[in-house]
């Protein structure tokens, strides 16, 4: 398996203990000191609303729940008609077996009109997440509606990482010789690069410190380094 290497003190520590986390590999992405920060705001917005209605599922409440699903999304859709004319809606149920004191919460619940179609795959959707849950099945039992659920999700746009050159018959040169100290019981020659001069199939030899303006990757004496296709860092063993 591989690790990846986040934040800005991840691409300095994580290679040192590759062994110890089973990982094959690590893997530094661009901007690894920000990585968490470029996910949030490339992350679905998702707003969720809810409605409790203690029915029974059976065919004769189909009008009523696709009524309270059509309150939400019509309710979302005039939220958000300048953001987004069209957003995408997850529909999903609680329910129980009628008597029970609890819920299985989210079940699907597929889109478009609630008919006793609908409700008859409602019912199949619960009796198969009770089942994975809990291990057991009672499809004679009703099942009961309690609280009907709505996700909407708005598009956000995402970061893009763009495609790193290939090196054009130059040669990688570090960009300084630094001592490492504390590593063993001599202090250690390593080989600085700046990762802004990397390009696309670069590969580095350990030991070795790349620099950027968010991180600092380390690498030990027995790793091997690749630049991948989008400037991600792909750090292995060497070969034997």
């Amino acid at each position: 398996c591989s690790g990846v290497a986040s934040g800005t003190a991840g691409p300095m520590l994580l290679p040192s203990v590759p062994d110890k986390l089973h990982a094959a590999e690590v893997i530094v992405p661009p901007h690894p000191g920000l990585f968490s920060a470029l996910g949030l705001v490339s992350s679905e917005q998702t707003y969720s609303d809810s409605r409790s209605a203690y029915r029974t599922l059976t065919p004769e409440a189909a009008p009523e729940i696709d009524a309270v699903f059509r309150e939400m999304e019509d309710k979302m859709r005039a939220r958000f008609k300048d953001r987004h004319p069209d957003p995408t809606f997850i529909r999903a149920f609680d329910g129980r077996l009628l008597g029970q004191s609890w819920e299985t919460p989210f079940i699907p619940i597929p889109s478009g009109p609630v008919t006793a179609e609908t409700v008859a795959t409602m019912i199949g959707n619960f009796h198969d997440t009770y089942e994975l849950r809990s291990g057991n099945r009672f499809p004679a039992l009703p099942v009961q509606g309690v609280t009907y659920r709505l996700e909407t999700i708005i598009p956000t746009a995402k970061v893009e990482y763009p495609m790193l050159p290939r090196r054009d018959g130059k040669v990688l040169k570090p960009s300084r010789v630094i001592t490492l100290s504390f590593l063993a019981t001599k202090p250690v020659p390593a080989a600085e690069y700046q990762r802004s001069d990397l390009c696309f199939g670069d590969v580095i030899e350990g030991p070795a410190v790349i620099r950027e303006k968010s991180s600092t990757t380390f690498m030990l004496a027995d790793q091997v380094m690749t630049v991948g296709e989008y400037g991600e860092l792909h750090i292995r063993r060497k070969e034997p």
